[in-house]
């Protein structure tokens, strides 16, 4: 039986010493580096404006300048009142397989329906990309979700999951961080994590999609949004350390062969099967006791 994988460049040879289970791997996916196109510390002072990010151009701000800010190493992104959104997109990023992170806080707590900050991949047009969601609810409780959005109508992928661990409070930053990858189809992923804890290695939450107009090269960037139930507006989102890497594209397929590692019965068949779901790519695995479902 044959089984699909999704896994990264990494060429390997594991064993996993209670099952004898023996892995493969006879190609590299990926043949090069990622390279930043994008990144801003927001060392400087604006009013009005964030002025150019470090690396990757001129900010393009939806929602009236008077909304944002620049100062004491953060960009802020004011939501004046409920109900409404505000972005900022680097449109002279051009980017398909990206990797994004950015750290933020907000100067309140979330009331009523609550507040969503995103991440933006694969911006085509205005509100034509795929959205990273962090939403946080009025209890402090982070549930991660990722969005479709062409031409404004907007899909969820998947189901939302509630991120264990990490909870919001005014003023106690978060990190976020994203991954668009290949095409046909797209796979998407994101994780959140409390600032000043190690970053998780798995991945919270993960979904793929075909959609073809978000097939393409797209810009990057922010979103920020305040539930029409809220009752505490204006809002202040707080951003720094914002990057974007660019990723190689696939260029050749990863054949692993493997034993029975699906049973999961020991810390070897764990730690193998955590890293296949870690990788990327399209590979193949062939076993003597493959499952259909992996």
């Amino acid at each position: 039986m044959i089984q699909i994988h999704h896994i990264s460049p990494l060429a390997v040879l594991l064993f996993s010493l209670t099952t004898f289970t023996v892995i493969f791997v006879f190609a590299l996916a990926r043949a090069s580096a990622s390279t930043v196109v994008a990144a801003d510390t927001f060392s400087r002072n604006a009013v009005d404006n964030w002025r150019p990010a470090e690396t990757g151009g001129s900010y393009l701000l939806t929602g009236g300048a008077a909304n944002f800010d620049v100062a004491d190493g953060v960009g802020t992104m004011r939501v004046p009142k409920a109900g409404v959104t505000r972005t900022a997109t680097l449109p002279s990023v051009s980017v398909q397989n990206v990797d994004l992170r950015v750290r933020v806080q907000t100067d309140k707590d979330a009331t009523g329906g609550g507040l969503d900050v995103d991440l933006i991949a694969r911006r085509i047009a205005a509100n034509t990309e795929y959205r990273f969601r962090a939403h946080i609810s009025a209890d402090g409780s982070i549930s991660v979700r990722i969005v479709r959005a062409v031409s404004g109508q907007t899909v969820q992928l998947g189901r939302s999951g509630t991120v264990q661990g990490p909870t919001h409070t005014a003023g106690r930053a978060l990190w976020i961080r994203a991954q668009a990858t290949d095409v046909n189809p797209t796979t998407l992923r994101m994780k959140i994590w409390e600032d000043g804890q190690s970053e998780p290695d798995a991945w919270t939450y993960g979904a793929s999609d075909n959609t073809q107009s978000l097939q393409a090269l797209g810009a990057v960037g922010l979103r920020a949004f305040v539930s029409s139930t809220s009752n505490n507006a204006p809002v202040t989102f707080a951003f720094d350390e914002l990057e974007a890497r660019s990723l190689p594209a696939l260029d050749v397929p990863v054949l692993i062969g493997a034993g029975d590692i699906a049973s999961c019965t020991s810390s070897g068949d764990q730690a193998t099967a955590s890293l296949l779901d870690g990788m990327r790519g399209t590979v193949f695995t062939m076993g003597d006791n493959a499952y259909p479902r992996g």
